[in-house]
């Protein structure tokens, strides 16, 4: 995929979550380093709980409200 392609793609994707998401949504993100797919507007006023296997990627982690480290996979999902 070709760097035009990619950033048509991501714009598609956040155009899809604006439309799709409230406006201050609770996301519960897989996969917690340092960078998100949510657009710049709906991250910053979403409250993101991220979990991943990985400290060094929790720790850098900069935008999520609560950070979990583990397995995706064995976490339990939040009611």
């Amino acid at each position: 995929m070709d760097e035009n392609t990619g950033k048509r793609s991501l714009r598609e994707v956040h155009e899809l979550l604006e439309r799709r998401l409230p406006a201050a949504p609770r996301v519960y993100e897989a996969g917690g380093g340092s960078a998100s797919i949510l657009p710049p507007k709906l991250l910053a006023s979403a409250h993101v709980t991220v979990v991943d296997i990985d400290d060094t990627q929790v720790r850098l982690n900069q935008y999520a409200d609560k950070k979990l480290l583990g397995d995706i996979q064995k976490y339990p999902f939040p009611s």
